[in-house]
């Protein structure tokens, strides 16, 4: 079959292999992944010359057999049987990749291995990992993985045949791709066997249609083989019948919603681009009809680019947990750029919300540039692909003004964050990504905001800083949206370049039983657990926070402080009809210091509350508690935990339990040792509170960290506290301080309760040592705030505000949410509710409001202040006791002078 199409182009494009070859020779980062391709294949290549065998025999086939049916029994192999002209291919092991076996190297695979035992494989969980015989259903991804990784190697083979026009490298690849497309010709596609429950979604190869990854390489080896196979007599029919075949198969068994979506086009578009155009064919289905599955036809189990973009929200959030959504706009636009280089058609072109969506992975990262980790997803570092190819798209537009404004994000991720271009090493790379970065010195660089809020997902971010070891940053998500978690109101915190208290992320697999009881459920997160049971199904159900109140606002330029700020929320737990409600606030106390305030109430509403058990983990080694005196307190060992006593599964996996009571104000020390050099620790202080029981336990280990986001020392078992309050947590809430710092260097040095008849109000007082001043700071929180509280010298009324004394003097008065707060003569007084702040220094006194306000300042002020005032024409008031000033929005600054 002739064709009047230009190949290759599906990941080349237009290059010719001598302006690649330009490219090659003029870039560095392009020279490194040309050696790497090079490096990767040539041996391989070099060996078939004289035993063409060896790679062949590698392949996961039906060598003896020649099975044409599979069957599968649920979610894994079942049996085979029939007999084809020709070995076929094996189908998958599984549809849950955790296994007990490890993926062998090319060198230890049998060659030509069929056996009724299974497959000879290492077994990693038994002491030597011996080598045994593995039923087919308990190997997990192995099968496919093992195609898979030769498959790539005949793609890049492929590649070189046509750079290079050696044709070694073209029957390399051939001599790999035939026997496997010949074999999936003459085997059917996947058979049920009793449990039929899953079969509409079962691949050709595999389980799923989104793990049939084998069809891209082999559609781009394909193309890049076709002068060879024409020269050859290969039978092309066969070839694109089973590529049509494969792609009907794959819109046939997707999902129309969430990232499948994606992972079903990823495939469906190559195996188009593959194909020759639509009049080519008896049933009109070519080249365009499968591409048009992408770009503009939807069908019930594969929607189009428009309806899958209409899932973005219009800050261009997907509504996935992280690490599924920027792989979702990777994806797009990585479709889109295969789609322009085959068709010549620009399918970016009509959703600006997907520039939005590459440049809001900033808004997600940690102050060390890594994901907040909730749900089914890790620490990892944001993808860059989507910049780089979007990147590529502007220069090749000539559209300067959105590659300006994409390059600093990128150059950030090359120069905080250590991406290095090109370091996958994949041909697409190499091919799209731009030469070399235009200069992007004079364009501002994107900067998180303060406060984030995406409702899609149900989650709040807030930061102070965006220094690596000093920034403080705190993420706390609800259950809204695709593969999160039920974790209720969960919070992640940031200390000293990690996700110091962190989500635990994904169990090995979705089907692993770790997952279902632990990683996904409350007891794997930082939240409050209702009588050992409040528990739901976070799957396809939504379940969000009600945001109270927040400052900075999202979206809004306007910050009341710069060393202050907090979020108020709410959440009804679903399976115990419990109200809970958390506040969580950032106190910044110095630009080398700060610490986090975290109020959480929680009731049942039917009143029968038995206990509410507060848990935090964090990544360390140890953990010790001890009293108000700094005396270890004594704990004993107990089973006190778990499905025995009544709570869910998920306290089962707790390990190393130890108790104590005590309704004292204690501190939990958590060491964190990152190596011999360098030892952090985490410092906890729990108010006490009548009828408590606290326990120092061991959790699984984060497996959000499995990305790299911590090192091997950080990746054990998780040291965890868990203060178990009997009765209600709604008038006795659950206050914490939580400081992060080098050993032996924290600042808070005492944490108490403020005295306050007020059942709504809760006040803190943290006394801290900074910079060798003294400092105090206040804060207050109250669930109604309405009413008006006099505490000592101070006075509230609001939601939430602190005071903070530096040597007993004022230095700041911050109203997060309120009508008031004050201390001594200094006051904001507001109308309505609003955020505003008073910082006093030496020289000038800072005042910042998001609405008129009422200031008092002490009148002991007045000569300090009048020539500021007179200079900026701010008309005051004078009493014998205070100064009254009328300020309107934004900032006033007043000089003093002393």
């Amino acid at each position: 079959m002739s064709s009047t199409i230009s190949r290759p182009s599906i990941l080349t494009g237009n290059h010719s292999p001598s302006s690649l070859r330009k490219k090659i020779e003029d870039c560095d980062w392009a020279a490194e992944i040309y050696v790497g391709i090079v490096e990767s294949v040539q041996p391989y290549v070099d060996r078939h010359q004289t035993d063409p065998e060896w790679i062949v025999s590698r392949l996961c086939m039906h060598w003896r057999t020649h099975h044409d049916r599979t069957f599968v029994n649920g979610a894994r192999w079942s049996h085979s049987e029939g007999k084809a002209p020709v070995p076929t291919v094996r189908f998958a092991g599984a549809r849950d990749w955790a296994t007990d076996y490890a993926m062998p190297s090319l060198e230890d695979l049998l060659p030509y291995s069929e056996d009724p035992r299974g497959i000879w494989l290492q077994h990693k969980e038994k002491e030597g990992t011996p080598w045994e015989w593995a039923d087919v259903s308990v190997t997990g991804h192995i099968i496919e993985g093992i195609n898979e990784r030769i498959m790539t190697l005949a793609q890049k083979a492929a590649f070189l045949y046509w750079y290079l026009g050696d044709t070694k490298y073209a029957r390399f690849a051939a001599d790999i791709v035939l026997p496997y497309v010949h074999g999936m010709h003459h085997r059917r596609n996947p058979e049920t066997f009793e449990d039929h429950s899953q079969a509409h979604i079962h691949g050709i190869a595999t389980f799923e249609v989104i793990h049939e990854r084998i069809t891209y390489p082999l559609a781009v080896a394909y193309e890049y083989l076709l002068p060879y196979l024409n020269q050859t007599d290969a039978d092309i029919t066969l070839i694109q019948n089973l590529f049509r075949r494969w792609a009907d198969r794959i819109i046939e068994g997707g999902f129309a919603h969430g990232n499948w979506n994606l992972h079903q086009a990823k495939y469906i578009v190559p195996l188009g681009l593959a194909l020759e155009p639509n009049e080519a064919y008896n049933d009109g289905k070519g080249r365009e009809f499968y591409v048009e599955h992408f770009t503009s036809r939807s069908t019930p189990n594969q929607a189009c680019l428009a309806d899958l973009v209409a899932q973005y929200d219009e800050q261009g959030v997907w509504p996935e947990s992280p690490g599924y959504a920027f792989n979702v706009t990777d994806n797009i636009i990585e479709i889109s750029h295969l789609v322009n280089n085959g068709l010549g058609q620009d399918p970016v072109t009509h959703f600006p919300i997907l520039e939005r969506a590459a440049l809001l992975v900033s808004q997600f990262a940690f102050p060390n540039g890594r994901t907040v980790g909730y749900g089914d997803t890790g620490n990892g570092l944001p993808s860059t692909h989507t910049l780089e190819l979007m990147i590529a798209r502007a220069r090749r537009l000539s559209d300067s003004e959105t590659e300006r404004r994409l390059t600093p994000v990128l150059q950030r991720q090359i120069h905080e964050h250590g991406y290095q271009r090109g370091k996958k090493g994949s041909i697409l790379e190499l091919a799209t990504y731009v030469d070399t970065l235009h200069s992007s010195d004079d364009v501002p660089p994107t900067v998180a905001s303060r406060t984030f809020l995406a409702d899609t997902v149900s989650l709040i971010l807030q930061r102070n800083g965006h220094d690596a070891d000093t920034g403080l940053m705190a993420s706390l998500t609800a259950t809204r949206g695709g593969h999160s978690h039920a974790g209720g109101l969960a919070l992640e915190l940031y200390g000293r370049g990690f996700a110091i208290s962190p989500d635990s992320g994904p169990g090995v697999s979705y089907w692993q039983k770790e997952h279902g009881e632990y990683y996904s459920r409350p007891p794997a997160h930082n939240t409050v657990i209702v009588d050992g049971v409040s528990n739901y199904n976070p799957h396809n159900h939504d379940y969000p926070f009600t945001l109270n109140a927040v400052d900075p606002t999202p979206a809004r330029d306007f910050a009341a402080s710069d060393t202050n700020s907090f979020f108020d929320v709410s959440f009804n737990e679903p399976s115990t009809d419990s109200d809970q409600r958390r506040v969580v606030g950032l106190i910044r106390s110095s630009p080398d210091s700060g610490y986090y305030v975290d109020i959480f109430r929680s009731k049942r509403r039917d009143g029968a509350d038995r206990f509410h058990d507060y848990i935090h983990h964090n990544l360390g080694q140890s953990l010790q508690l001890k009293n108000v005196d700094g005396e270890a307190l004594g704990l004993e060992e107990t089973e006190g935990l778990g499905a025995v006593a009544g709570d869910q599964a998920g306290y089962d996996y707790f390990t190393e339990k130890r108790t104590a009571k005590s309704d004292e104000n204690i501190s939990a020390v958590f060491g964190v040792e990152i190596d011999d050099a360098r030892k952090l620790e985490t410092v906890v202080h729990v108010l006490g509170g009548t009828s408590r029981k606290l326990y120092a336990v061991k959790s699984p280990w984060a497996r959000t960290t499995r990305s790299g986001s911590a090192p091997a020392s950080l990746q054990g078992p998780m040291p965890t506290l868990i203060v178990r309050q009997e009765g209600e947590a709604w008038t006795r809430p659950f206050v914490t301080v939580i400081e992060t710092s080098e050993r032996g260097k924290s600042t808070v040095r005492h944490v108490d309760r403020l005295d306050s008849l007020a059942i709504d109000l809760t006040s803190v007082s943290v006394q801290s040592i900074v910079d060798n001043r003294e400092r105090l700071d206040s804060i207050f929180s109250d669930s109604v705030g309405t009413d008006c509280h006099t505490i000592g010298d101070d006075r509230f009324q609001g939601h939430y505000g602190t005071v903070t004394l530096l040597d007993d003097d004022l230095a700041e008065l911050y109203l997060g949410s309120g009508k008031s707060i004050g201390h001594k003569g200094f006051g904001i007084e507001s109308a309505s509710e609003t955020s505003a702040a008073i910082a006093v220094t030496n020289d000038t006194i800072r005042i910042s409001c998001e609405s008129d306000i009422t200031i008092h300042l002490p009148v002991s002020l007045i000569d300090s202040v009048r020539a500021s005032l007179d200079t900026q024409n701010i008309p005051f008031t004078s009493t014998k006791m205070n100064l009254e000033l009328k300020l309107g929005i934004g900032l006033t600054v007043l000089s003093l002078k002393r």
